[in-house]
């Protein structure tokens, strides 16, 4: 399945490397590693925005019961993005090593707090969103780190690892919402309604991706001693290192000529993430069935569920599609990001209404019925995973091999602003669907 991508052409740019050919990758290990990093980073996002029934319930009575979606992709994208910007800045210093080992904690931290919170009887609603909005800040600046470290990495490998990495961030997803799917659909319909069962399927949620945190920590150690991994990163050893002796500083001129070489990738990637985060998952988590009493799939909760997961599983394809189809020109990758926009109008089209169940006073009628609404969101979300990676996979190629990891951070990053615009424009789809303060609805 991957090896389109690790035959693919040397450019003019490599030359030959004087310790010879690399080891090869015994079992997919450092394959498999990286696709564990992946799922690490994605993993307390989709933690959090697929537990939204669950927060509907407790910020219930409160002021957010019907945005808290939009705070919480502006607040994780906006300072996801601005510490990914301070990594990069200080990327010539970094210990990558230190970097990573210390986010994985703090979010497992986080994600054991986050369980123990959903345990308590009681906490005000509007007081209780400041907490989690809190916390989940805080594992967006860890994100951050994280991301910036494992990017310039796997850049420095070859391009199946990058793809590794990101088709991980697409199944860290699907595991978050088939877990809590799988959980409903086992349950007596009446019981899987309560306020009780909804919260200790949030605590499981919370708990597994706290788990998870441990696990990628182990994997990432691991990785540090495997030959193929030392080959690529020959400043990387089992012992703490001064990576500022190891990690290139670039001037201002070589950082221009840097972006000129890969400016198609670094707006295509913006505009894709600008597009998906816009509409992902503030509208379109809530669009609810046609039909709501027909069967159980249609009930708000199941079928927002199979929203995520349609939505995550296409990612997920999307991200590993460059195996069998690879785009490497930044010029249609940026063509194709761009006509993405389209979707704006055929999510608006559908069947929106609020969180609290409230219908929306639309000035839009409704087009798509659920079978064309899931058609709609699986292309939106290939599409996504798709042009996501061969971006992440094809722009670094692009400059001479000691610059590549750069390169990758610096997609990472634009990545990341794309996230935190589309986050803030929300805000305003939302504003244009309702007639109304996005804000406070």
């Amino acid at each position: 399945m991957h090896g389109h991508l690790d035959n693919a052409p040397v450019t003019r740019l490599d030359k030959v490397d004087p310790r010879g050919p690399p080891p090869s990758d015994r079992f997919g290990l450092a394959y498999i590693i990286f696709f564990i990093q992946g799922i690490a980073m994605m993993l307390p996002w989709n933690a959090f925005i697929t537990a939204a029934e669950y927060f509907i319930q407790a910020f219930s009575g409160g002021h957010f019961v019907n945005n808290f979606q939009n705070y919480f992709s502006v607040s994780f994208t906006l300072f996801n993005m601005i510490f990914v910007g301070v990594a990069m800045s200080r990327q010539h210093k970094a210990n990558f090593p230190r970097q990573i080992m210390l986010s994985l904690i703090v979010n497992t931290v986080i994600f054991i707090i986050v369980s123990v919170l959903a345990t308590l009887d009681y906490i005000e609603p509007n007081a209780y969103f400041g907490i989690i909005l809190t916390l989940m800040t805080l594992s967006a600046v860890t994100t951050a780190y994280l991301q910036n470290a494992l990017y310039e990495l796997a850049a420095r490998l070859p391009p199946r690892y990058v793809q590794g990495f990101l088709t991980g961030q697409g199944f860290a997803g699907l595991i978050a919402s088939l877990v809590p799917l799988a959980i409903v659909l086992g349950m007596d319909e009446e019981k899987a309604n309560t306020l009780e069962s909804v919260t200790e399927r949030a605590i499981i949620y919370f708990a597994f991706t706290a788990a998870l945190m441990v696990v990628s920590l182990i994997a990432y150690i691991l990785l540090r001693r495997l030959p193929i991994y030392l080959y690529y990163n020959p400043n990387d050893t089992s012992v703490a290192r001064d990576s500022a002796e190891a990690t290139t500083s670039y001037s201002m001129r070589e950082v221009y000529v840097l972006t000129r070489s890969i400016w198609t990738y670094g707006v295509a990637v913006f505009l894709t993430l600008m597009v998906t985060l816009a509409l992902f998952p503030s509208i379109t988590a809530s669009i609810v069935s046609m039909n709501p009493t027909q069967a159980r799939w249609t009930n708000r909760e199941v079928f927002v569920l199979i929203h995520f997961v349609i939505f995550n599983a296409g990612d997920m394809v999307g991200k590993a599609l460059p195996a069998v189809l690879p785009l490497k020109s930044g010029r249609w990758l940026l063509v194709i990001s761009v006509l993405r926009v389209v979707f704006a109008p055929l999510f608006i089209l559908s069947n929106v209404e609020y969180g609290s169940g409230d219908t929306l006073d639309r000035i839009t009628p409704v087009v798509f019925n659920d079978a064309a609404y899931y058609a709609i969101l699986s292309v939106f979300s290939v599409s996504n995973g798709w042009l996501g990676s061969c971006i992440m996979a094809s722009g670094p190629r692009n400059v001479p091999k000691e610059q590549r990891g750069y390169a990758g951070m610096m997609l990472s990053l634009l990545m990341t602003v794309g996230l935190a615009v589309g986050s803030m424009l929300s805000f305003a789809v939302s504003a244009g669907i309702c007639q109304c303060n996005p804000f406070i609805l």
